[in-house]
C-alpha cells in the first residue's frame, strides 16, 4: 500500500482551502529562497552558515533595460547586523541555573 493510497481527503471546503494554501507552491518568494543543486545541499550550507549570521534587509530597484525585463538591482535599507558566534566552549555549571 502506498502512501498516497492512504491520503483522505478533506470533506468540508475550509479544510480543502486551508490545505491548498499549505500545499508548496510553483514559484517560491526569491527573497527568502536559497536553491542549491547537489544531494549534500543541506552540509554545504550548514558549513557556510556555521560561523556568520547576517540580517539585512534590501529594496529592489527595477531600472530600465533594453530588453523586455527590466535590470534588477538591489539596494541596501534599513538596519544591518553583522553577528558573529565566537563561543568556543560552554560556560562553566555556575551560569546554568535550572
Amino acid at each position: 500500500m502506498d502512501a498516497l493510497d492512504r491520503v483522505v481527503k478533506p470533506k468540508m471546503k475550509t479544510a480543502k482551502r486551508f490545505l491548498e494554501k499549505r500545499e508548496p507552491k510553483l514559484n517560491e518568494n526569491i527573497k527568502n529562497a536559497m536553491l542549491i543543486k547537489g544531494g549534500n545541499a543541506n552540509v554545504t550550507v550548514t558549513q557556510v552558515l556555521k560561523d556568520v549570521y547576517y540580517f539585512r534587509s534590501y529594496k529592489l530597484l527595477l531600472k530600465k533595460s533594453g530588453c523586455r525585463t527590466p535590470q534588477i538591482e538591489l539596494k541596501e535599507m534599513g538596519p544591518s547586523l553583522d553577528l558573529v558566534l565566537r563561543r568556543t566552549h560552554l560556560a562553566s555549571d555556575d551560569f546554568f541555573f535550572f
